[in-house]
């Protein structure tokens, strides 16, 4: 701010994992604003009625714009390879026309059909795995044709399949390791027996042996998707796939199926919800963490408070030695009224310019109150703030303006 004299939000990628937070922002469109007039002499505030969807744009934006200097750049290019079973592609239509649309579609090849036909017209092919095709080849016409230029910087992507899609996940399986294939019946022949499904040729080949194939099935999905998410995959591998060793999986990937209870719980209490939340999960589908061989997590509600109170008390006092000056001056003003009688001060107003820690030091009064044992009831007069601090609730009700000024 010193520098710039502005409030600039810079965010550190110091690791591949953020890239999947980061490229919300690159993508996310233009600013926004929400706005609205209005007159009130009761002051009441409906917050989903006065939302309105408006686009701003600042001059900074402004100026950028009208210069055309470019807002982000690729350096790769990347093409989504599909994955389907023989005769079960996707076919758009239009309403009163889908004999035709079907059959364009038994005419014309998708980038997994041109791949067959391309290793049995030519050799060089079938060295290469489905993946590696975009890399020499473009699509032209329905067909595979050798790449001039470009390929340097062209990757392949398989689209992702949940494991409850058998069928299209072990073919997924079998194309990311078997090169060459001139047809799908090819591809599900192992040693010159034909297999009746993918996952039989699979499994002949070796490939799901020892739960790899599941490690690396939450290993990918943990780049790209969101821990809600990612229990929901677990859950699906231990209840449709029966790894067989499932606490494995669980040591491995915890630290990603944990991710969402970290930023509030020490690791124990972080490990303990995810638990929880895989648990109700299982239960869904008659099963359970401990019929899986997972931990089994702690429900009782004593022990859940305990466990939630030193995990408070740690944070807490990690976050207070982060505090500056002024701020520890804050909150140890704020802790004696908190521990002194009734005649202390009891009403705080701390007031900075954004970007100065204010929410900080709220979130840290809240850690260390609730983890000596304390109850607080955090609250905000708009969503927004409760979004960003921690264990806040929007509650207009109890923060009602008694003398509201024109608007």
């Amino acid at each position: 701010m010193r520098r710039y004299d502005a409030h600039i939000n810079v965010e550190i990628c110091a690791s591949v994992k953020s890239i999947k937070y980061l490229f919300k922002y690159v993508y996310k469109g233009h600013e926004r604003a929400n706005v609205e007039l209005r007159q009130s002499a009761r002051g009441e505030y409906d917050e989903i009625r006065m939302f309105l969807d408006a686009r701003y744009v600042s001059p900074p934006e402004a100026i950028w714009q009208l210069l055309e200097f470019r807002l982000h750049g690729q350096s790769h290019t990347i093409i989504r390879l599909p994955i389907h079973l023989p005769n079960f592609q996707s076919v758009f239509f239009i309403d009163g026309h889908e004999q035709e649309a079907l059959r364009d579609a038994a005419e014309r090849h998708t980038m997994l059909d041109a791949y067959f036909e391309l290793n049995r017209d030519d050799a060089n092919a079938r060295t290469l795995l489905y993946q590696d095709v975009p890399r020499h080849y473009v699509m032209q016409g329905g067909r595979w044709v050798p790449r001039r230029r470009g390929g340097a910087t062209t990757i392949g992507r398989m689209c992702m399949v949940s494991p409850k899609d058998e069928g299209r996940y072990f073919l997924r399986v079998l194309l990311a390791h078997v090169p060459g294939a001139q047809s799908d019946e090819e591809l599900r022949t192992v040693e010159g027996q034909v297999c009746a499904t993918h996952r039989e040729a699979a499994l002949l080949r070796g490939l799901p042996e020892d739960d790899m194939e599941w490690a690396a099935c939450l290993s990918e999905a943990a780049r790209l998707q969101m821990p809600a998410q990612l229990w929901q995959l677990f859950v699906t591998i231990l209840v449709f796939s029966e790894p067989s060793d499932p606490r494995a999986l669980w040591e491995a990937r915890k630290t990603d199926l944990c991710e969402d209870f970290t930023r509030h719980m020490d690791a124990e209490a972080a490990e303990n919800a995810a638990l929880r939340a895989i648990e109700a999960g299982l239960t869904e589908h008659g099963m359970s963490c401990r019929a899986c061989g997972l931990p089994e997590p702690s429900t009782g509600v004593a022990e859940a408070e305990e466990m939630q109170q030193e995990s408070n008390e740690q944070l807490g006092e990690d976050m207070r030695q982060c505090l500056n000056a002024e701020q520890r001056t804050a909150v140890d003003q704020v802790l004696a009224a908190v521990n002194g009688g009734p005649e202390s001060q009891r009403c705080f107003f701390l007031n900075g310019p954004g970007g100065t820690g204010k929410t900080f030091v709220y979130n840290t009064l809240v850690h260390l109150v609730r983890g000596r044992g304390g109850h607080v009831l955090t609250v905000a007069s708009t969503g927004i703030t409760a979004n960003v601090a921690d264990w806040w609730a929007y509650s207009p009700l109890l923060l009602q303006d008694p003398h509201p000024s024109p608007q």
